[in-house]
């Protein structure tokens, strides 16, 4: 005899009665199974899914004997306090029936995904790691370029150029380049995110803390990039500077 859940109900004998059908698991040489009962569906994850809608066929153990077996409880209260009573109930059936291992659903499901939160740890890491080196890159260009605008910002206050003027002026330039770096960057982002998520499961094309948070980082720190030696220039003397040159 078998138990079906529901999700084998549903695809094997939709808008039928299962119970008395008969089911041969495997080869010819196996075993009529009669079904006697339908179980509902459980949340149960295994390797990432879910297997609430995976059809599954339960059989006793005096049929299908195993060389371990797992039992699981459910419990309305904290679940260590029901260790004590589920070894009693086995052992009330088979005193010599060893009872180890004993975890929660939590425990479990954070071991047999340990591998993949530690990757992810890594990955998360690197990222960061990517993001800062970006973020020094580009602090340390624009601020070269702008300390190399040193001669051209104090002939220009020489001249009676606004201080605000000039400061106003390295910005927008700056502020070209920094608009077309991130649109580059943007649509080659988008092109890489479609290739990665058509290879690896659970990715998404258009991720907004991707998408929004990494071009406005990127974009602070080259807008500092640019005020901070801008605004020590334009508080120079023009003269010394001038003679310095």
């Amino acid at each position: 005899m078998a138990v079906v859940n529901r999700a084998a109900l549903d695809r094997y004998w939709p808008g039928e009665d299962p119970i008395g059908q008969r089911i041969r698991l495997g080869s010819e040489s196996e075993p009529w199974l009669r079904i006697v009962g339908v179980a509902g569906g459980t949340e149960f994850h295994e390797s990432g899914r879910s297997l609430e809608h995976v059809p599954q066929i339960y059989l006793p153990v005096s049929q299908h004997p195993r060389r371990s077996m797992t039992l699981m409880v459910r419990t309305h209260n904290e679940p260590t306090l029901a260790v004590a009573a589920s070894r009693g109930a086995v052992w009330s059936v088979d005193p010599n029936q060893p009872v180890d291992d004993v975890r929660t659903m939590e425990q479990y499901a954070y071991d047999a995904h340990s591998t993949d939160y530690a990757l992810l740890t890594l990955f998360v890491a690197f990222a960061f790691f990517a993001l800062a080196m970006a973020a020094m890159g580009i602090y340390g260009v624009m601020s070269y370029m702008v300390s190399e605008r040193g001669a051209e910002i104090s002939l220009r206050l020489a001249l009676g150029a606004e201080r605000r003027d000039v400061l106003a002026m390295i910005l927008r330039s700056g502020g070209k380049l920094l608009v077309l770096g991130t649109g580059i960057g943007l649509v080659a982002a988008l092109l890489l995110s479609r290739i990665l998520a058509s290879v690896v499961v659970g990715v998404s094309e258009r991720d907004p803390l991707t998408f929004i948070g990494v071009p406005l980082v990127l974009g602070l720190v080259a807008t500092i990039a640019n005020y901070v030696p801008a605004f020590r220039a334009t508080r120079v003397d023009p003269m010394q500077a001038m003679r310095a040159e």
